[in-house]
């Protein structure tokens, strides 16, 4: 496996302590003095790994962190990536060294994403199921508050009024008037005749005459009442 595929898992790899993701990366990178990218594994020394790590440290330019460690540090973070399965550690007394060698099958284990079954928890049945729940459980029945048809009281209805092809028109109106108007002016004429006339001095067969004549007037008068009233009659029915 290439150094920057290893560097890339290693900065990727979910290490909570801070300190031992550090040394991890400084010893997988590519600055040198790190793992022997053939074999990664490396005979090294905290006291090298604390002078490695901390020669840029507050340095302006190149720098590669902005923190300094110390050895008992280092030695507590190399503890815990023994731990975690990173590394594997053999301690030299005699020469006061180890010889760490990095397992990347495990760098890749650790690094790889959990499948979707293990990020994903089911949710929870949220919803209840017809027969656990009935809907005739959950409502209760509405009261009858609606008066049968038999109680119902209503108040009495007004007398219609004729329908509209009964009542008269404005000609038929027009023509009544009329006829009225014209009968009311006879019967005044007619009074101011039999007012103004005076008979005394006619003779017996003038007196005949003009009686006939009365007469003749009074029944065209009565044809004309009868005609009127026809037509009103006719005109309401």
């Amino acid at each position: 496996m290439k150094q920057s595929d290893v560097y890339r898992l290693a900065e990727s790899a979910p290490i909570k302590m801070h300190n031992a993701k550090m040394i991890l990366m400084s010893l997988c990178g590519n600055s040198g003095g790190g793992f022997d990218w053939s074999t990664w594994s490396k005979r090294i020394t905290v006291s090298y790994i604390y002078k490695r790590f901390n020669r840029y440290s507050g340095a302006d330019s190149d720098e590669m962190h902005d923190e300094s460690i110390s050895m008992r540090t280092i030695t507590r973070a190399l503890k815990e990536l023994q731990s975690l399965g990173v590394i594997t550690m053999s301690e030299n007394r005699s020469k006061g060294d180890h010889i760490i060698t990095l397992n990347i099958d495990k760098l890749v284990e650790m690094s790889k994403p959990p499948p979707m079954s293990d990020c994903h928890t089911p949710m929870p049945d949220c919803h209840t199921h017809e027969e656990e729940s009935p809907m005739s459980d959950c409502h209760t029945p509405m009261p009858d508050c609606h008066t049968p048809p038999d109680k119902l009281t209503y108040p009495p209805m007004p007398d219609c009024p004729p329908p509209m092809s009964s009542w008269p028109t404005p000609s038929v109106k027009l023509a009544h008037n009329k006829v009225s108007l014209s009968l009311n002016k006879v019967k005044e004429e007619d009074l101011k005749e039999e007012g103004a006339e005076d008979d005394s001095h006619l003779s017996d067969y003038q007196k005949a005459k003009l009686r006939s004549q009365r007469r003749h007037k009074n029944s065209s008068i009565h044809s004309q009442i009868n005609a009127a009233s026809s037509l009103k009659a006719r005109s309401y029915s």
